[in-house]
């Protein structure tokens, strides 16, 4: 996973490897299977899906795009047991399966997103207007569809193992991504049937932060940032829709009528796609996706700064009283320094914000709070 973050090559190359892969099986062993089902998973999703992905990506020379919508449908077509699949509905009958079952769902998206990453960036960066007739667009869909599922996973996880999750900041930086590329999206094709999707699940996530933000320090410091952006993304596509005089009040119709125009056909740039992202399109055009009119106000720049600062006492790490950080008088948790954390967002509660690839990654000495993006 550090390679697909990085664009690196693994320290040590598969095709290198002459290790069998761990087996739980054996004369006179017996492991129930709730416990060992995840690694199964966890290592033959490695060897035929994670590893071929990142050959891809860390290639010299691109590979054609028709290969990349290869492994993307392989990698939706692997098989998720039902004990670890959180689509089923079913609650997790222990924490470790719930824990687990986060690992493997944002793993998995984790995994399309860096897929599909070279070519969102070089459809959002073009100065011609995206549409879904574009090359490139079933990355743009699958994009969209793996930061609305990393944000739905951390919410399943956060709702049933609150204290937990907030253990494992994996979870959130992730979310900070996802939360980032809806922004970009929306702000870079408003024009587009998938932006007001993307307001709404940056709402999702906004409300997930805030929530969070009452025991996990992290989400105070990026709440403000999160806000901001989802307020400037809805601004953009609403300024658009002005000007579009497209009628405020039918906020789908305009989506759903340009998905008409191509009635019940495959588009041509979907032709070689996995099934689930022509039929995500067919689902567009069934749905009036509803736009929040605003969103919570962020917290004051004076009550950050009071909970970041209420603390100055030497770091312990304390794996028992976690919960002990203290939480302020606005309900907002604050905790001591600690060098796995940055000390201040990259960026000021009051800076206007640039979406351009890479504003958001800037003083690289700090651990950034880009986990995939």
């Amino acid at each position: 996973m550090q390679s697909l973050s990085l664009g690196r090559p693994p320290s040590i190359c598969l095709a290198h490897v002459d290790t069998k892969p761990p087996s739980y099986d054996a004369h006179g062993l017996y492991v129930p299977e709730e416990e060992v089902i995840y690694h199964q998973w966890k290592n033959t999703f490695f060897i035929q899906c994670l590893n071929p992905a990142l050959e891809t990506i860390i290639a010299v020379q691109p590979v054609d795009y028709s290969v990349t919508l290869g492994l993307d449908a392989q990698i939706r077509d692997f098989a998720v047991p039902d004990l670890l699949d959180n689509r089923k509905g079913n609650p997790p009958p222990a924490r470790f399966l719930a824990m687990q079952r986060a690992l493997l769902s944002t793993g998995r998206d984790i995994v399309i997103l860096q897929l599909h990453r070279r070519y969102f960036i070089q459809t959002m960066s073009s100065p011609v207007a995206f549409e879904l007739h574009h090359t490139y667009a079933p990355s743009v869909l699958a994009t969209y569809l793996g930061a609305a599922s990393i944000i739905t996973a951390v919410e399943m996880l956060f709702e049933t193992e609150a204290q937990l999750s907030a253990r494992f900041l994996c979870f959130w930086f992730n979310s900070f991504s996802a939360a980032v590329t809806l922004a970009l999206l929306v702000s870079r094709a408003p024009a587009s049937p998938l932006a007001p999707c993307a307001l709404n699940d940056l709402d999702r996530v906004s409300r997930l932060f805030r929530k969070a933000a009452k025991i996990l320090p992290f989400s105070v410091k990026t709440l403000p940032v999160m806000l901001k952006m989802t307020e400037k993304a809805r601004s953009i596509h609403m300024n658009w829709r002005t000007q579009a005089g497209i009628d405020q009040t039918k906020f789908g119709n305009d989506a759903q009528l340009r998905l008409g125009e191509v009635g019940n056909c495959i588009l041509p740039s979907f032709s070689g796609s996995h099934f689930m992202l022509r039929q995500y399109l067919e689902h567009l055009r069934n749905i009036t996706p509803m736009m929040p009119l605003s969103i919570p106000a962020p917290p004051s720049t004076a009550t950050i700064d009071h909970l970041l600062s209420s603390n100055n006492r030497a770091w312990l790490p304390d794996i028992y009283s976690f919960n002990s950080v203290g939480v302020g008088v606005e309900g907002y948790a604050t905790s001591p320094p600690t060098p796995f954390m940055p000390s201040e967002p990259r960026v000021k509660n009051l800076e206007s914000l640039n979406f351009d690839h890479g504003a958001l990654m800037t003083d690289l000495e700090e651990t950034s709070f880009m986990a995939w993006f």
